[in-house]
């Protein structure tokens, strides 16, 4: 992710995300913060492709 304040893009999850220009140069959130919300979209994603394949599945 980019820093917050950078106006960069940044790719996550195959998504673009523009990081918005502010007068502060600090992270957007804590590394805490995006750690659990990284591990908890991954296990969302996990299960997300375990329920498609069991309703594909005969």
């Amino acid at each position: 992710m980019g820093r917050w304040g950078d106006g960069q893009t940044s790719t996550r999850y195959g998504i673009k995300t523009l990081t918005v220009p502010h007068k502060y140069d600090q992270p957007y959130r804590p590394c805490w913060v995006d750690n659990a919300i990284d591990l908890w979209s991954r296990y969302a994603i996990d299960l997300w492709s375990r329920y498609a394949n069991a309703l594909n599945s005969p």
